[in-house]
């Protein structure tokens, strides 16, 4: 019996070509770009820390070089407009980490700014601009209540629903 030698990875075959990245594959992607970004900035923190663990600086500068080499291979099979919006990313972006609490639904949720004016713009076509509420129903308003922490109207009108005042002065769905 014949054993072939391992072949070095520089005689590799090439990458295949990839189908089309999915968001789950970008959000990783994201994800080890920042635990790159952060091994980098994080390594004086724990330096002293780690001198009292055996091999603790080798493995941190392990893990610091795995993460380095494993991106940069990711970065090969990427295209090119992809990896434009990464380096934006990097350049312009920031990386929040929100612990939540221990329960079935978490408080905070991060949403896209487009997205969300997208939605309150669907909920006031629906609902501001063809709401007649007056008085104390204004400060019942569940789609009131929900949206003034997330987009205050500008100001008070003289309804007393700035939504409702903001839906009669627009166009149709174009509120925010």
């Amino acid at each position: 019996m014949t054993v072939k030698p391992r072949r070095k990875p520089s005689q590799a075959d090439p990458l295949p070509i990839m189908k089309p990245m999915n968001g789950r594959e970008l959000r990783v992607i994201e994800w080890l770009l920042v635990l790159d970004a952060r091994f980098a900035e994080a390594g004086d923190a724990l330096r002293a820390r780690l001198r009292h663990i055996p091999g603790g600086g080798r493995d941190w500068r392990l893990m610091e070089t795995l993460c380095r080499k494993l991106l940069a291979e990711i970065y090969e099979t990427l295209p090119v407009k992809t990896l434009t919006y990464m380096d934006r990313m990097r350049a312009h972006g920031e990386a929040l980490v929100r612990f939540s609490p221990a329960a079935r639904s978490p408080e905070w949720l991060l949403v896209r700014d487009v997205d969300l004016k997208a939605v309150i713009n669907a909920a006031m076509a629906a609902e501001c601009a063809v709401c007649m509420k007056e008085g104390k129903a204004i400060d019942r308003c569940p789609l009131r209540r929900a949206m003034i922490d997330m987009a205050p109207p500008h100001d008070d009108s003289e309804t007393g629903c700035g939504y409702r005042e903001a839906a009669a002065m627009s166009e149709y769905g174009q509120y925010l």
